[in-house]
């Protein structure tokens, strides 16, 4: 958002160039597409970036800073042993259709559709520290049933 005029203009100015031909936008667009030749295969373009870069050589706090995390609110008032297991259960089935594809595709709009490769992630995983990064480690869904619950 710009403040005035001015600052519209410059900022205006500043797209053009980056559009222009000659300009950056083209350049950097070529160098995405090339990378996405050989990337894509295995997932997106940005995982690579992302997992290594931006995770598993970072070394702040990751609960705060980069972890997934979800808020619920507990519209039934149940007890909190309740609500954990409600959460335990479902997060069980999420986990169960993750593990064997039958996740239904998720859509922007009821249009678009959203990758859905990350979720793999999200369970039977685990960020196993290394000195210069850490490797994550990911365990078979058949084999491995158990949730650790820490309170």
């Amino acid at each position: 958002m710009c403040n005035n005029k001015q600052e519209y203009k410059r900022v205006e100015k500043s797209v053009k160039e980056f559009l222009a031909a000659e300009g950056m936008g083209p350049i950097l667009q070529k160098r995405l597409e090339e990378k996405n030749k050989f990337d894509s295969k295995k997932s997106s373009w940005l995982a690579t970036w992302w997992n290594v870069n931006q995770y598993l050589t970072f070394r702040e706090p990751c609960p705060i800073n980069v972890s997934y995390y979800l808020q619920v609110e507990n519209k039934l008032k149940l007890s909190q042993l309740q609500f954990a297991a409600q959460m335990a259960y479902h997060l069980n089935i999420l986990r169960l259709k993750v593990a064997d594809g039958s996740l239904p595709q998720d859509n922007i709009r009821g249009k678009q559709p959203l990758c859905a490769s990350a979720y793999k992630y999200l369970f039977n995983t685990c960020r196993i520290p290394a000195p210069e990064s850490d490797v994550i480690g990911m365990y078979d869904a058949k084999k491995f049933h158990h949730m650790v619950v820490l309170y």
